[in-house]
């Protein structure tokens, strides 16, 4: 193994439309120009929600990079090459590229800026698709709620706080390598909505 390898991570809900679009999800790995060295899907059977799940899978995980990606969106063929360059590039923590939105609008109107300390102590802009050293989220816990005014969990963000707040160096990968799919079938995280 070398140490830039990367695992995947993929909380999964199991229902009929999530077990359809995981596949797709899959196929995306699978068509990666820098492949993975395992992916893990980590099935939410409990309706504990993502956080649970991603730390869930993130024990799992063996290699030094690791990337999350949901079971309802997919990967471009150089999400993982791209990223993963970026972050060695700049020996960053956590690495972020910019996303199409697929059947709806990115509800932030903000996701895919470029790094802004001061931006992400007031509210998330960071979506939850990144490639991250394992070691740099596995020192803050993982992903722990830290809920926004309109009561979201929020465990990407405080994530991500947490991280910075770590010494974590942030990187911009300023190019659409995935496509989420956001819709009436979104759960925000939440283990109460499926």
């Amino acid at each position: 193994m070398d140490v830039s390898d990367i695992t995947v991570v993929i909380p999964h809900i199991n229902t009929p439309l999530r077990n359809v679009l995981l596949k797709h999800t899959l196929a995306s790995i699978k068509e990666q120009t820098y492949a993975p060295y395992d992916v893990i899907v980590e099935e939410d059977t409990t309706h504990a929600g993502a956080a649970v799940t991603r730390n869930r899978g993130l024990e799992r995980v063996v290699t030094s990079l690791v990337a999350f990606v949901d079971d309802d969106d997919y990967f471009y063929p150089r999400h993982l090459e791209m990223c993963r360059n970026a972050l060695l590039e700049h020996d960053a923590d956590i690495v972020y590229p910019w996303f199409d939105v697929i059947e709806g609008t990115d509800p932030l109107g903000m996701f895919g800026k470029p790094f802004d300390p001061e931006h992400l102590k007031v509210s998330n802009y960071i979506p939850i698709t990144v490639v991250a050293k394992t070691e740099s989220l596995r020192a803050v816990g993982g992903f722990t709620p830290h809920p926004d005014a309109a009561g979201h969990p929020n465990e990407d963000w405080g994530c991500w706080l947490a991280v910075y707040n770590a010494g974590g160096k942030f990187v911009h990968v300023a190019e659409r390598l995935w496509a989420w799919r956001h819709n009436s079938q979104n759960t925000s995280g939440r283990g109460d909505r499926w």
